[in-house]
């Protein structure tokens, strides 16, 4: 992605107040227990819940969703991983995030200096602040608060945190803004391009870092 980060008309969003940090891995599971898998164990509700796919998976480009927090925990769990990974959100001269995304925090640190001119003393909050922590550890991406979302807890602990923060937007996933650039979920895979021309067309995002095999 090069020039300026064009912006889209998107929908408000939902503000979540923060998980308390006192909740322990114990009192997530009992608030995020599936109902929908509780009922499809009984032959005449799984029937009813067939449609009802109402978590998908957060992850750029899989398309896969599911009636059933369980399930979806599983995928991403068993599918997917996080590499910490810096966000740029400098905003430029048109009033829109840079939205840039780096694997490697040398990278971030060169971008905001070379595009951003910012000196050397100035790099070092933003290389805190923006921070993607490693595979759901110290902040997340939310693509529904459209912001990263710093954790509370630790370990399993703040993975669960993190589900369970997703799952209260009860947001379709299509609406799902990607860490990087401006497009959400649903038109990445509807083809959308947006700004000028068919420079947000261009897949910049390294899919294989996401991806288990």
């Amino acid at each position: 992605m090069t020039g300026d980060a064009p912006t889209i008309s998107s929908p408000p969003w939902t503000q979540l107040s923060p998980i308390n940090s006192t909740n322990d891995s114990a009192s997530i599971r009992t608030r995020t227990d599936c109902l929908t898998c509780v009922e499809s164990r009984n032959p005449a509700e799984a029937a009813k819940s067939e449609d009802k796919l109402t978590y998908g998976c957060t992850f750029p480009t899989c398309t896969k969703r599911f009636q059933c927090i369980d399930k979806w925990e599983r995928h991403e769990n068993n599918k997917h991983f996080q590499l910490e990974a810096w966000r740029c959100s400098v905003w430029n001269a048109d009033n829109h995030e840079c939205a840039r995304l780096f694997y490697h925090r040398s990278k971030y640190t060169e971008h905001l200096r070379d595009e951003h001119k910012f000196k050397k003393s100035e790099t070092e909050n933003p290389l805190k602040e923006n921070r993607i922590g490693r595979n759901g550890q110290y902040q997340y991406w939310c693509g529904h608060c459209r912001k990263l979302v710093r954790l509370h807890n630790q370990g399993s602990d703040a993975w669960a945190e993190r589900f369970e923060h997703i799952a209260q937007h009860e947001q379709d996933i299509s609406d799902w803004l990607l860490p990087e650039g401006h497009r959400t979920k649903g038109e990445v895979a509807a083809g959308v391009c947006v700004g000028e021309g068919d420079g947000e067309c261009i897949e910049s995002l390294d899919l294989n870092l996401y991806i288990r095999e």
